[in-house]
């Protein structure tokens, strides 16, 4: 097998949770902890991406060097510490699929690594380099992490910006039945009638997944 034939295999089997196999693979060639797939992300941000926590303990264990996207992605908080402390300006680089580390850390619901970019200036305004466009308050949104969306919101982040498909964060609230977020966001100052790309509001989405809590409270507030 080639080796950009083993890379694939192996990325495959991280993203099929296959434990035993990526665990056979490594120990076959250790090598391939460092792998990264087509797309340019690591073997290590691939397994977190897929939500295999025991990969990911699996590649630490074994040595797989961790870049501060990755460790901000799979809530490795001393990892962050050093990275940071080694290099402050990382907090506000990009990763080869466009995110911040801010963002990464948002989506994941790492609160103690938000709170740690932020206190070394990561840009709580910063917009995703893809084709999301969006924001880490989206992204912590887009995982349903209310503590982490509360945090960016306290720092400053804007609860009105769209993303590429004109997706807002209360948008985003709405269609994920966060109620507590909708409280924050509406305090905050947000247009409870705004349309995404596609003309719905935050209560239509609400409506839609039959939200019954959410669509009252954004009734409440005028939508």
């Amino acid at each position: 097998m080639s080796e950009a034939a083993a890379t694939a295999a192996f990325i495959d089997a991280i993203k099929a949770g296959e434990f035993e196999r990526v665990k056979a693979m490594v120990s076959a060639d250790p090598t391939l902890i460092d792998a990264r797939g087509r797309t340019g992300e690591s073997a290590i941000l691939t397994a977190v991406y897929h939500r295999q926590k025991e990969i990911v303990n699996l590649l630490v264990a074994r040595g797989a060097t961790l870049s501060l996207f990755e460790a901000s992605a799979a809530g490795e908080v001393e990892r962050v510490e050093r990275l940071v402390a080694s290099d402050p300006s990382a907090v506000n680089t990009y990763s080869a699929d466009g995110w911040t580390p801010l963002h990464l850390a948002a989506f994941f619901g790492h609160t103690k690594i938000a709170e740690l970019l932020l206190a070394h200036d990561a840009d709580v305004t910063a917009r995703s380099r893809n084709t999301n466009g969006n924001t880490p308050l989206h992204a912590a949104l887009a995982g349903n992490h209310k503590m982490v969306a509360g945090l960016l919101i306290g720092q400053g982040a804007d609860v009105n910006a769209a993303d590429t498909d004109g997706w807002r964060p209360l948008h985003m609230a709405a269609h994920n039945n966060n109620v507590d977020a909708i409280k924050t966001l509406v305090a905050q100052g947000a247009d409870v009638t705004a349309q995404n790309g596609s003309g719905s509001t935050p209560l239509s989405l609400a409506q839609e997944k039959n939200h019954r809590e959410a669509a009252a409270l954004l009734r409440r507030h005028g939508a």
